[in-house]
């Protein structure tokens, strides 16, 4: 684990899919696929537009014009019903031990979410897991402030919106290049590649907690 100050950590910000939730990019091409009556490897190997992808998280491009950018790359003639659906059917169930550790958290300091996400994934994983979904103080999501992570700004914003610091934020993402965009943007942040990286960081902030109250009593 990356060495992180505990010290001044105040806040704790999680990333959503990965970290707290399953998410598999395959079913989606394997649902349109059968949906188009095609073989499960007709689609495979094929990629979404990255730009149509990042205008779409930040909110800049409608469901249907992305819709219709995926119908024309993928030669699909699906209605819209079926296109949300398989689009959400990347989204999967909630990582068990993700979420004891995120329970765990909000027990410590105050938990909020920064999420990459567009409208049609919002909805589906919102009423999914609307439960793990209260836990946290606040959300954030791409499309909502038009901006995206791994762009410092996007978690300058984030950490203005909270109210911190950058410096007292410490930030969870599955994804190198988030991970270093929090970074550049003054927060601390770590790469979670399994739930025992968040395990472990919680553990760290634990063992420092009576040294920042020893220090707080003391006036420093």
């Amino acid at each position: 684990m990356a060495i992180i100050d505990t010290n001044p950590v105040r806040v704790l910000l999680f990333d959503l899919g990965r970290v707290l939730i399953e998410v598999d990019p395959q079913r989606s091409y394997d649902y349109w696929a059968k949906a188009a009556g095609l073989d499960p490897s007709a689609l495979r190997g094929r990629s979404i537009g990255e730009d149509d992808f990042r205008r779409h998280e930040r909110g800049e491009i409608s469901e249907a014009a992305f819709f219709d950018a995926l119908r024309a790359r993928f030669g699909l003639k699906l209605d819209a019903a079926a296109m949300a659906a398989g689009w959400n059917a990347c989204l999967g169930k909630a990582i068990p031990e993700a979420r004891a550790q995120l329970e765990r958290a909000a027990a410590m300091l105050p938990v909020y979410l920064f999420s990459n996400s567009n409208r049609t994934h919002r909805e589906c994983w919102a009423a999914r897991h609307a439960k793990m979904l209260s836990i946290f103080t606040g959300s954030f999501v791409s499309c909502d402030i038009g901006r995206r992570k791994p762009e410092p700004l996007a978690f300058r914003e984030v950490a203005s919106l909270i109210g911190c610091a950058p410096g007292q934020i410490l930030f969870f993402d599955d994804l190198v290049e988030n991970v270093e965009g929090a970074r550049l943007a003054g927060l601390q942040a770590l790469r979670v590649r399994e739930p025992a990286d968040i395990a472990r960081a919680l553990d760290a902030i634990e063992a420092a907690a009576p040294a920042r109250g020893r220090s707080a009593g003391r006036g420093t």
